[in-house]
């Protein structure tokens, strides 16, 4: 049996070269949590990454489950203890800036207060909490989001203070994400994390997605006739694709454009180059996922590897925008297997 492909059945997409490992680092994940501790220490990450970019997908040890990356943490976080002897004062110093002495009976307003008071710090900068008696935990966000800061504490005349720097900062500790934990799924402590590139998909419509595949064979001559034929150089697919002009640019919570995706800007700014050396250009996968309406048939994935753009042509009159490019490969790379609807589509991140 055999059928002519159609746009209504096809989603296209692109995706980044995102990718690596993690370890879970949390003794208490429960169903309908969104939120799991990972080892900041053990990310082995795309590129070198420090930070487990907002968009990108994981999955964790045993569970086939998908999951989205939808907030991250890799702010310093900063705990002070004051123990049994509060006579005493103690300063705090962040990035060389020093605070004025704050009385170790003092409560938490207090300490936020002197901190906010820094020349260096804003309200929005930090965030003090009280996790238990005399104990008190500063998060730096706002200017240090996600940055490593110098961070210490001085005490005068308190005998069992001390501190510690609980995360260095600038390294990825925390994910939010989606779906939630469900019944059934265990999370457990020490469980490996596989992360999986940042992706969009959509259906075209009235769009249209060609390739053109070429070969450039070397024909030999004997004394100006055809003779022999040798493989000629690889010669890269040239690919062009149109859709519905949109938007250009997200707005926020919005999903990332196709636009913003090929440009590596707005909310794909933290999306990894596809390209096999990071110093090349950047490059994504495209992708064409078709699910053929008829249950008889497989649904079928064509990957374009390492796409470059290299024009980029929007109509206001004709509301269509049309990118054309290279891809560093000679063929799409198809799979086609017959696998259960619901888990392509929750690999796609689509809906039934």
């Amino acid at each position: 049996m055999s059928r002519r492909k159609e746009m209504r059945n096809c989603y296209i997409g692109a995706q980044d070269g995102f990718s690596g490992t993690g370890v879970v680092d949390d003794m208490s994940i429960s169903v309908s949590d969104t939120t799991i501790l990972i080892d900041e220490d053990l990310n082995v990450l795309h590129d070198d990454a420090e930070l487990v970019p907002v968009g990108a997908r994981f999955t964790t040890e045993g569970i086939t489950t998908i999951r989205a990356v939808t907030a991250r943490n890799a702010n310093t976080q900063f705990q002070i203890t004051i123990g049994a002897d509060t006579t005493g004062t103690y300063t705090v110093t962040v990035n060389g800036v020093t605070s004025a002495a704050v009385n170790g009976t003092d409560t938490l307003a207090t300490l936020t207060a002197a901190l906010v008071a820094m020349s260096n710090i804003a309200a929005d900068d930090i965030t003090v909490t009280e996790p238990s008696a005399d104990v008190f935990l500063i998060e730096f966000k706002g200017v240090f989001l996600d940055t490593a800061v110098t961070v210490s504490a001085t005490p005068t005349d308190l005998d069992n203070f001390a501190t510690t720097t609980v995360h260095v900062g600038g390294k990825t500790w925390s994910l939010t994400f989606t779906p939630a934990v469900a019944a059934g799924e265990t999370i457990t402590d020490e469980d490996v994390i596989t992360y999986l590139p940042q992706r969009i998909i959509a259906k075209v419509g009235d769009g249209d997605f060609e390739w053109t595949e070429n070969d450039e064979p070397t024909f030999d001559l004997d004394r100006d006739r055809l003779d022999g034929v040798r493989a000629g150089p690889e010669v890269p697919m040239d690919v062009t694709t149109s859709s519905v002009l949109n938007f250009l640019k997200s707005s926020s919570g919005q999903p990332v454009t196709f636009y913003e995706a090929l440009r590596r800007t707005g909310g794909a700014a933290d999306w990894h180059n596809t390209a096999e050396d990071p110093c090349e250009p950047y490059a994504v996968d495209l992708f064409i996922l078709d699910i053929p309406p008829c249950g008889s048939e497989d649904a079928e994935v064509m990957y374009f590897r390492r796409f470059y753009p290299t024009s980029r042509r929007g109509s206001i009159k004709d509301g269509v925008l049309e990118i054309t490019g290279k891809c560093n490969s000679l063929k799409p790379e198809v799979t086609r297997e017959a696998l259960d609807l619901a888990v392509i589509l929750e690999e796609f991140g689509l809906e039934a």
